[in-house]
Formats: structure tokens, sequence, C-alpha cells
């Protein structure tokens, strides 16, 4: 379902939607109110079941930029990056710009992807007030500041400090499908993986393989978005998914670098989230595992060991994080404790575990 209109296409706006129809059709307004016209927007629904295949179709009618409309039965999956795939498929642009549907665009934002595409290929997005659960956009604000014309204030976002940097090592770990721009014909060679149905491997995905390619990626915080959405960046369900996420991408790649990158990811996420949860490397792969034996790794690197009665299954686990703290300390499980004093093999474990911290230089270890 198409209205066209005499702009050439030079970009393909890709949105996948689901179950957020308000913030939806606040970015299509974005969209609507922008400087440059030469481009085309394609919205997939990934299986909403509120009301927005209704309002899409009521918009399609009267909306001055070419709006098409697809439904994918995915309800039961989070189905962005097949989405965004079907999308990709679809677009006349030469230049697929990716936005979730909780973005608000700036109203020179098409123009600045297309002026940064004259000399890159690929262009990570700044996504205002993204990753920042005290500074966050109202949505009925953001929606008065569009519809009255008025500068909105640029609110940081979790990778703001990176935007001021020419050049980012491992870019691919700040990899964000949520704002991004790629050149198609680079795109139909990659695509997203459609096997991770999960939250917390898609963009890293993608990103680490375009960055394996010696593809080039920038940061441009020209090209802006602001955040309507103020969900936070992980809650419970997204811990759990990362875990899944985790095991197959460390399965997929079997890189160290990629086993360090989860490790430090997951063991980054509190405990009230991911509870008994651990993500344990085992000969060659991760296992997701509920244990006894806590792993926890603050925004410092300090790292806090509770030792259970299974620590020593999950000794390697411990030494493989070694490089990713500055500082750790132990404390044991009751229950680790009384099964320590009568078992050699915990015992030996233990040590083992003390020595490989007390031994490195960079660690302090607390007791």
């Amino acid at each position: 379902m198409t209205i066209l209109t005499n702009h050439k296409v030079c970009v393909s706006v890709i949105i996948p939607a689901f179950n957020a129809a308000p913030r939806l059709l606040l970015l299509l307004e974005s969209l609507e109110r922008q400087s440059c016209k030469a481009f085309e927007v394609i919205v997939v629904d990934d299986g909403s079941t509120d009301e927005t295949r209704q309002r899409i179709l009521q918009r399609i009618g009267s909306y001055p930029i070419s709006l098409r409309y697809y439904y994918l039965d995915n309800t039961e999956i989070f189905g962005a990056g097949i989405a965004r795939n079907y999308g990709a498929k679809q677009a006349l642009g030469d230049v697929l710009l990716f936005l979730d549907q909780d973005c608000v665009a700036r109203e020179d934002l098409i123009q600045n992807h297309i002026h940064s595409h004259t000399s890159k290929d690929i262009i990570l997005g700044y996504f205002a007030g993204y990753g920042h659960d005290t500074k966050c956009y109202d949505f009925s604000k953001l929606k008065d500041y569009i519809r009255r014309r008025e500068t909105i204030p640029v609110l940081p976002e979790f990778r703001d400090r990176l935007f001021l940097r020419e050049t980012v090592d491992d870019i691919w770990h700040y990899f964000v499908s949520a704002h991004f721009s790629i050149k198609k014909k680079i795109f139909k060679e990659f695509n997203f993986d459609e096997a991770l149905i999960q939250w917390g491997g898609q963009d890293v995905d993608l990103g680490y393989r375009l960055f394996k390619k010696g593809c080039p990626v920038y940061f441009e915080k020209n090209c802006l978005v602001y955040n309507s959405s103020r969900e936070p960046m992980i809650v419970k369900r997204k811990a759990l998914e990362l875990l899944t996420s985790a095991v197959y991408m460390y399965q997929k790649h079997h890189t160290d670098e990629m086993k360090w990158y989860y490790l430090e990811r997951f063991y980054y996420v509190p405990l009230k989230y991911r509870g008994s949860w651990q993500l344990v490397v085992q000969d060659d792969s991760f296992e997701a595992r509920q244990c006894q034996t806590y792993i926890s790794i603050d925004r410092n690197r300090n790292a806090h060991i509770v030792l259970g009665f299974d620590f020593v299954s999950l000794e390697r686990t411990i030494q493989e994080i070694s490089p990713l703290v500055s500082r750790v300390s132990f404390s044991l499980h009751p229950l680790g404790r009384r099964r320590m004093r009568r078992d050699k093999a915990l015992k030996s474990s233990f040590r083992r575990i003390w020595e490989t911290f007390k031994s490195s230089e960079q660690h302090h270890v607390f007791y």
C-alpha cells in the first residue's frame, strides 16, 4: 500500500514495529516534517496485536511521503531482525536507514544521513536519551515539541563520549540497530541473522561481522533522533534473553573477543535482573545455568564473587573474567563454607581461584 511522490528516493527508512502505535505515529509525524523529502518509509509490523495496523492504514492515504506497510506474523518471537531484513528487500533507496519505533527524528535527519553517505558507507547515528534511566524524554512533551516545531534539547545517550572520537576500537561493541544507516549493496551481503530471536544479539552480530570484514563504521552526532520510550535499558526479560543470545553468539563466532564481550556484558547486569542465572564457560562453549555461586561486576570494574557449594563448576568462568576486572572481593555462601571444610576438591579450587587474582598485578584482592 503506497502513495507515490515526485521526489527521487535516495533513502529507504525501515521501521520494525510492535505494539507501540502512539510512538510509531509520532515517528511518522517527525519524518513528515523532514527538510529533505528524497526518501520513502517502510513499516514492517512484527506481529502487533494493538491498533498499529489500523492506525497506519489510516495514515497511508494522506501521508505526503511514500509509505508502505507490511505485516509479519511474528507474535511469539523477537523478530526485529526478520522485520528489518524484510523491509530491506522492499527498499528502493540506495541507502537504508533503520529506525526503531521509539525514535523521533530531528528535521534534518534525512539530509544529514544523505550528506554523510557521500563519503561513508555505514553510519551509527545519535539516539538522544537512550540508555539513561534518569535523563529521559517525556513522550507528551516530545509530541508538543514536534507539533510546535520547537528545538528539542539533546539529552546524552550511553555512547555519548564515543561520538567525540575520530576512531573507536571494537566499534562493534556499540553497534545499535535502533538508528543506523548503511548502503543497500553492503547490507545485502550481510543482513541480520534471523536465527537470533532474542534480545541482546542481533545488533552485535551484524556489527561484528561488518567489523571482521573490514567495513568501516562511523559515529555521526549530526544524524540525530530522540528516544520517546522510558523503558530501562535492561529489565529481567532482557537479561534472560541476553543469556540465550550469549550462548548462541559464542557458538557461532567462537572467538576470544566474543567470549570476553559477553562475559563482561552479562556480568555487568545487576543480580536483581538475572537472579541466580550465570553464564558459565565450558570447554568450547557457554552454558546458561542457575547456580548458588554468584558473580557480579560493577561499572568501575569491581567484581564480587559469592562462592557457593557449586563453585568448582564455575572455576574456569571465574578465571576467565580476571582480565575484565580491576578489583575483586570474595565471600563464602554458608553452604559453601560448610562443604569446603570437608571437601579437598573445593579447597583446591578456591586456592587456584585465589591465586589467579592474587598473582595479577592489576587486581586488589579483599576477602
